[in-house]
């Protein structure tokens, strides 16, 4: 048995959950994100504080909460605005949905799928100590409850699977641990209750969490899913690692034990990984061709947040944004955005066992 990643490197990747959510929930006092756009940002942030870490790390969850600069508000939206618009239009296509989301951490996105849409499907897939932290959160709050159809009774707080509804289930899968792409392919579609059917349209989400495998491990997991789910989209965001700013990004996140070890080094690179593992899944056709709503007739590509931003974004909603504080250090911010990728691909074909 192979000796799993130390403990510190889980840790130091797991705080970037609530680093993440904190900076979301920045971006929402400030206004990019209201209150009627997403209702569980605050909700789920309180809970977090209260159920998970140790009192150090909450007293720096609690200065962190708007500590946080305009271009990283700014940055956060852009990445939010997004992921939810490929979100809403997998959805609107899609009559029964499921979402496979990897790393999903601490995200308020499940909670606004599943409160819409009665017939979706959501498995947030991580680590045991950020299941165990979510699961309780949403356990003891009642809008986050609501929004995925949870009785008391159903909380169970069992590893690998702590919560699980009609809706939206929590599974703990170290995607980190030898033979994990199995392991996530059985936990996902196997056993007495399957969590997943293979047959039902699928979206595969990853943001900012396979950047943290040996690429060899992330595409493996990839293709993993897309050979037990025919019918499959995949978006990802990612970030990208060419150059001396990728390079400087890099140091900054090995000091804090958490270097992307599987970062691409450009977008086009993100882009030919995501070709080779939907390849690799077995014959496809390019299928619906409108999924992400910004897309070519391409089956696979990716774009940096840069060049997202004005070919993704809704322009009067961006414009709306870059008034909320206006940027000093916009090159920086365009420099910033270059570094981070939105990846996408496409595969209809036939479930490879």
């Amino acid at each position: 048995m192979a000796t799993p990643p130390r403990q510190g490197n889980h840790d130091a990747v797991e705080a970037t959950n609530v680093d993440a959510l904190f900076t979301k929930l920045s971006a929402c006092r400030r206004g990019y994100i209201t209150a009627t756009m997403d209702p569980y940002l605050a909700t789920l942030a309180d809970s977090v504080l209260l159920k998970g870490g140790s009192a150090s790390q909450k007293q720096k969850h609690q200065r962190q909460r708007d500590d946080f600069a305009p271009l990283i508000r700014l940055g956060t939206y852009a990445r939010y605005a997004c992921v939810r618009r490929a979100l809403e239009a997998f959805l609107a296509t899609s009559p029964t949905p499921q979402i496979i989301s990897l790393g999903a951490g601490f995200d308020t996105l499940p909670f606004l799928a599943c409160n819409a849409n009665d017939d979706v499907t959501w498995v947030n897939v991580d680590l045991p100590e950020t299941c165990l932290t979510l699961a309780r959160a949403v356990a003891s709050t009642q809008n986050l409850r609501d929004a995925v159809g949870l009785e008391p009774h159903e909380v169970d707080m069992k590893l690998p699977v702590p919560l699980r509804t009609k809706k939206y289930a929590v599974v703990c899968v170290d995607l980190a641990a030898d033979g994990a792409p199995d392991a996530l392919v059985v936990a996902l579609t196997r056993g007495e209750l399957p969590l997943l059917d293979t047959s039902r349209p699928t979206l595969l989400l990853s943001e900012c969490c396979l950047a943290y495998l040996p690429a060899e491990q992330g595409d493996a997991i990839v293709s993993a899913v897309a050979r037990a789910f025919p019918t499959v989209r995949i978006l990802m965001y990612e970030m990208t690692l060419g150059g001396p700013f990728g390079e400087q990004m890099m140091t900054n996140l090995r000091l804090r034990g958490c270097p992307p070890v599987g970062a691409a080094n450009s977008a086009s690179a993100l882009a030919e990984r995501l070709r080779r593992c939907v390849n690799e899944a077995g014959d496809s056709s390019d299928g619906d061709d409108s999924w992400p709503p910004w897309s070519s007739s391409r089956s696979f590509d990716a774009v940096d947040m840069a060049s997202a931003i004005s070919r993704a974004m809704d322009a009067e909603d961006w414009r709306r944004v870059r008034t909320i504080e206006p940027l000093d250090e916009v090159e920086e911010f365009n420099l910033l955005q270059k570094h981070y990728a939105l990846a996408w691909a496409r595969r209809d074909g036939a479930a490879v066992v």
